[in-house]
């Protein structure tokens, strides 16, 4: 089993892939978490820093590929954050060719933005401020959800209301994914 989580942040990503990382003994491989323990002690990777993490900037195409390409075993994984551009997408698809599941968690922008600021004020992360919340969404919306109608045209993408409580969310999402691989 091959899965990929799609979902603006604060659209419960990281969460449900976590509960299906226990429900179907995969392994979950996140972008940012990577990226966050790295810049624990380091202030760069290659070219991309870690200013342009924490304000929401996304990686160039290609050492994100790579850094993916570090961590990606042969088969049962979900990747969370990965991947995030159409560029991104196209290479991962052309290695794959089509064999993997897609996933797009679909939450309103009022929702995510409660979400996020609730979460901020919590975490006491820099973006407690609307201004950084709002650009990560810009950042998620131009080149992210590109992702949505390509996986649609390729007829693969498994769509989910992320609106309701998690256990909800996840009972569904699992009966989608037993009925798409077919369990």
């Amino acid at each position: 089993m091959r899965l990929i989580i799609i979902a603006p942040p604060g659209a419960g990503k990281t969460t449900q892939s976590r509960i299906l990382e226990v429900n179907y003994n995969l392994k979950r491989i996140s972008t940012g978490e990577i990226f966050r323990d790295y810049f624990k002690d380091h202030t760069s990777w290659y070219d991309y820093t870690k200013t342009q993490f924490e304000n929401g900037i996304l990686c160039s195409d290609e050492l994100t590929n790579d850094l993916v390409n570090r961590y990606l075993p042969k088969d049962n994984y979900l990747l969370d954050g990965y991947p995030r551009t159409l560029p991104q997408a196209e290479y991962f698809n052309d290695k794959l060719k089509g064999s993997y599941r897609p996933i797009h968690i679909i939450v309103d922008k009022k929702v995510l933005i409660e979400r996020l600021l609730s979460r901020s004020l919590k975490e006491t992360r820099t973006d407690n401020n609307g201004g950084v919340i709002q650009s990560r969404l810009e950042i998620y919306e131009k080149q992210t959800e590109p992702l949505i109608p390509y996986y649609r045209k390729l007829g693969i993408l498994i769509e989910q209301d992320g609106n309701e409580k998690i256990e909800n969310i996840s009972s569904q999402l699992m009966q989608k994914i037993n009925s798409s691989y077919s369990l």
